[in-house]
């Protein structure tokens, strides 16, 4: 029993990470893509 929750336990800090990472460069794509359809000179809001 003690061994499948440590199995539960280390998965589900695998499945998080994966999360958090996917959740990471999603944004920064985004965040690139917006920049992109910007021009140079238009002021930051």
């Amino acid at each position: 029993m003690f061994l499948t929750a440590k199995l539960n336990l280390i998965s589900g800090m695998v499945i998080g990470a994966a999360a958090i990472l996917a959740m990471k460069q999603m944004c920064k794509q985004r965040h690139d893509r917006k920049d992109a359809s910007m021009p140079a000179d238009a002021p930051q809001q």
